[in-house]
């Protein structure tokens, strides 16, 4: 059951939050959310708090970059979208993700001057 996953991996998270190893699990929930249950709230929400309680993980920048497609392809909100790469390239400049935001954030801004 995906649910009861997603509460494993929750409980992973609230107790090892100090492991290397939960942003991994939250991650992983998101990942149930988007392409198990096709929730893509939960999944983007998922994704971001990966960057919120982990900024210094590894994967913070990834979990960051798909929140924003989410809100971009799926959610259809490309504010929040946005504000997600722009973050990306404000928090982590040097990384392959930040010049793939900056892009992302050049199309969305021609769209929405349209």
């Amino acid at each position: 059951d995906y649910n009861q996953a997603i509460q494993l991996y929750a409980t992973v998270v609230a107790d090892f939050k100090d492991d290397l190893k939960a942003p991994y699990a939250l991650t992983e929930s998101a990942r149930i959310y988007e392409d198990r249950l096709k929730d893509y709230a939960n999944a983007a929400t998922v994704y971001e708090k990966v960057y919120q309680l982990f900024p210094d993980s590894n994967i913070a920048a990834e979990s960051l970059f798909a929140a924003a497609e989410i809100n971009e392809k799926k959610i259809k909100n490309s504010e929040a979208a946005l504000a997600h790469y722009r973050t990306i390239v404000d928090s982590y400049p040097t990384t392959d993700l930040a010049e793939k935001a900056n892009k992302r954030i050049t199309k969305l801004s021609k769209n929405s001057s349209k």
